[in-house]
């Protein structure tokens, strides 16, 4: 069973190496993105961050910007995790917690993001892609 606390201090030196994949870095940031996330929290009282856990192992971090009604999520796990569900049952957590839809965008050709879209009810809301070659996509509660 996963466990999905707010991340702390404690949990930026395990969230480090989940930025060291290739993919990750092109696409949100490297190593020192974790360790900014607790004072961007504490810094706003629409930030969140939270750790997914499982076992006393950090498996993901998902951050999460409430405005406009709704939650836009960032979702980073590790990949040697992959197609096992914790991206989705993170992302179900979160938005439990905070009570509102999320919203993700994914992309174009990022298949790895796209496995917990399509298995959590996310529907599209964007016919093509942004200028940031980004389709968005909305999971409501």
């Amino acid at each position: 069973m996963l466990a999905v606390p707010e991340l702390t201090e404690r949990d930026v030196e395990a969230a480090a190496p989940l930025f060291d994949e290739r993919e990750t870095r092109l696409r949100l940031g490297d190593r020192p993105w974790p360790a900014q996330a607790p004072r961007l929290v504490a810094e706003s009282d629409g930030r969140f961050a939270y750790a997914v856990e499982q076992g006393g192992e950090l498996l993901a971090i998902v951050g999460a910007e409430v405005g406009h009604g709704r939650a836009a999520a960032a979702l980073v796990s590790a990949p040697c995790r992959g197609r096992r569900g914790i991206g989705r049952a993170a992302l179900e957590e979160v938005g439990a917690k905070l009570g509102i839809p999320l919203l993700v965008g994914v992309e174009r050709g990022n298949e790895g993001a796209m496995g917990p879209v399509r298995s959590t009810a996310f529907e599209r809301l964007s016919r093509g892609v942004d200028d940031a070659r980004y389709v968005y996509y909305l999971r409501r509660v």
